[in-house]
């Protein structure tokens, strides 16, 4: 979520809930590794539509995205008494999913379909019909980008993942995180120039 600059407390606040929810994900871990199946139930809970949504934008196919994410869950509880991120809860959970998501898109690339973004809707305005073809443009030129860099995007925004978090996840560097997503950021930009 982007922080602006009328709001500099907001930025604070995010790091401060993001901060609560990794000590609180890494209490759920130790209590998953004692056997606690409430525990996993309740990481389940909070993260499974976004790793379902996650794994859809990979695989196409929201129905086995989320028995992917399935998949990942029982097989953190099969190896509970091991379960010992080395990172985040977050990135490691989306490390596995994105795993998983591209062991299933390879095995299955015939059924693999890409999600197509919304047609519009009847406009009232054309305020509305400019809006919707922005929406239009903006899926187009996330789409458009080459996959590494999408997953990035994705992962950064869509996802609210740091660039820590995405850089555990996909196995590079900082560096190259703020690369991709720059680099997204100027397609992004340009694809949308006669909106702006």
């Amino acid at each position: 979520m982007p922080v602006h600059a009328s709001d500099p407390d907001k930025g604070r606040n995010n790091l401060t809930r993001g901060s609560e929810r990794s000590a609180l994900d890494n209490k759920l871990a130790a209590r998953i590794r004692l056997g606690d199946a409430n525990a996993l139930g309740e990481l389940a809970e909070y993260y499974f539509n976004q790793l379902a949504d996650f794994a859809a934008s990979t695989t196409g196919n929201r129905e086995s995205a989320s028995d992917l994410v399935q998949d990942v869950l029982l097989a953190i509880w099969e190896r509970r008494a091991s379960f010992t991120p080395h990172t985040s809860v977050k990135a490691y959970l989306y490390r596995a999913v994105r795993n998983r998501s591209i062991n299933n898109v390879v095995r299955h690339r015939a059924h693999a379909v890409p999600v197509e973004p919304d047609k519009p809707g009847p406009a009232d305005t054309e305020e509305q019909l400019r809006f919707s073809e922005l929406v239009i443009a903006y899926r187009k030129a996330i789409a458009a980008l080459p996959e590494r860099r999408r997953i990035v995007f994705n992962l950064i925004r869509l996802h609210e993942l740091s660039y820590a978090e995405a850089a555990a996840v996909l196995d590079v560097s900082e560096n190259t995180i703020r690369t991709q997503m720059s680099e997204a950021l100027t397609a992004i930009r340009e694809a949308l120039a006669d909106f702006l």
